[in-house]
């Protein structure tokens, strides 16, 4: 959305039906099919398909009771076929994807009274850990207090004695107190 409202900050709201509509006629890449296809069971008549689609839609030839019946049992069974295929598909993006990450993801693990460092990511709504190019990509150290579940641990910091709450350890790395002498150095 902020690639969208990137060009026209001041009347992008506007546009959000635009961007809705966008997102439910776009075939998505883990599920394989569009939202609006999921939803509906046929895809989203859009303005060309108006202009220069079929001029009688399937719904207006229907004419008695049994027919609406037969249409349906056929949506019924295209929306079943269509949710397990995206099942199928979301499985096999999922295992794609755990594969990416558990390729660069390494099992760190701390305990109370450890050294840590934590990655700087203050002041920056823009991504994952973005900063500015001259700022210090970690600040601390902190000392390890306790650890809140498999992943997530309770900082003291070693300046102020303040206590920060719930920082994953994909967020922190083991503190060398040789790092300390080359941050004097700058």
């Amino acid at each position: 959305m902020a690639i969208f409202a990137e060009h026209d900050k001041e009347s992008w709201d506007i546009r959000l039906p635009q961007l809705a509509l966008a997102i439910r006629a776009a075939i998505n890449e883990s599920t394989g099919h569009s939202p609006a296809f999921l939803m509906y069971g046929r895809e989203l008549k859009l303005s060309l398909d108006l202009m220069y689609g079929p001029e009688t839609d399937v719904l207006d030839e229907l004419k008695s009771s049994v027919e609406v019946r037969a249409y349906t049992e056929r949506l019924k069974a295209i929306l079943a076929s269509a949710r397990q295929s995206a099942r199928e598909n979301l499985e096999i993006a999922q295992q794609g994807q755990k594969f990416l990450y558990d390729r660069h993801r390494k099992d760190v693990q701390f305990k109370e009274g450890d050294l840590v460092l934590m990655a700087n990511t203050s002041g920056s709504a823009l991504g994952k850990w973005a900063l500015p190019k001259l700022a210090s990509r970690w600040i601390g150290p902190f000392r390890i207090s306790r650890k809140i579940g498999p992943l997530d641990y309770e900082l003291v910091s070693l300046e102020d004695g303040a206590v920060l709450s719930s920082f994953h350890v994909e967020r922190l790395k083991q503190y060398h107190r040789s790092s300390s002498c080359i941050r004097e150095l700058i």
